[in-house]
């Protein structure tokens, strides 16, 4: 069987085209499985898992490519943008299935997946200044790791707000902003940092209109990120 899978149009129809940001829950159909905290590589594409790991689509992601075990692995490293490593994983998942399929006989559920939690990547060998996002594995010879650069926020601005969780507010305004809602303008025109800072600005002033409503969101997420459902 052949497949009709074309990722150029998937990436338009779905928004994850290097315009846009932070890849959320509302920019796709329900994804079976992806409330899992790993899945198997039938489950969704690339490019839904992306949106599960939250990556930034406007910055470059590395991708590390393990091939082979232990002290015979063979490590690979290259900076790409987010829509590029989507194509080249969605490439080997979609070869993947294509050998199976044109034989008529169904993916084991074992052979290739995502995973999550960095069960595989010591620390000291991310690139400074990254943070772990996914991994894809295929039959437990070759995966690639994606990690990308942390979201900044100054330790003298940030009073110990969860990074992560600010850049995901921050990403919010900017969309509410784009999509008409005034009371997010000031938003529209921002890159992801600068949105980032305001955020943090918004949370550490009472008096600004937005306080109320970014303290509630944030206290949400973390709700969330602390059950696993961020």
């Amino acid at each position: 069987m052949k497949s009709n899978f074309n990722l150029r149009t998937f990436l338009t129809e779905n928004k994850l085209t290097s315009n846009s940001k932070l890849v959320k829950e509302a920019d796709f159909a329900p994804a079976p499985n992806s409330d899992v905290m790993d899945a198997n590589g039938e489950d969704f594409n690339v490019a839904t898992a992306f949106k599960k790991a939250r990556v930034d689509m406007s910055k470059p992601v590395s991708v590390r490519y393990m091939s082979g075990h232990a002290q015979y692995a063979t490590v690979k490293v290259n900076e790409m943008s987010a829509e590029d490593a989507i194509k080249k994983i969605e490439a080997e998942r979609q070869e993947v299935r294509k050998g199976f399929e044109d034989d008529g006989r169904e993916v084991p559920s074992d052979l290739h997946g995502y995973e999550f939690d960095n069960y595989t990547t010591f620390e000291e060998d991310l690139p400074e200044g990254h943070e772990y996002k996914l991994s894809y594995y295929l039959g437990g010879d070759y995966t690639y790791v994606i990690t990308q650069e942390k979201a900044e926020v100054s330790e003298a601005d940030g009073k110990g707000h969860d990074e992560e969780i600010i850049s995901y507010i921050a990403d919010t305004y900017i969309q509410n902003a784009k999509d008409g809602d005034r009371a997010y303008a000031e938003f529209r025109d921002l890159n992801i940092r600068d949105a980032v800072q305001d955020v943090v600005g918004i949370l550490q002033d009472p008096k600004h209109p937005l306080h109320g409503e970014t303290k509630k969101e944030y206290q949400i997420v973390s709700r969330d990120k602390a059950r696993g459902l961020f």
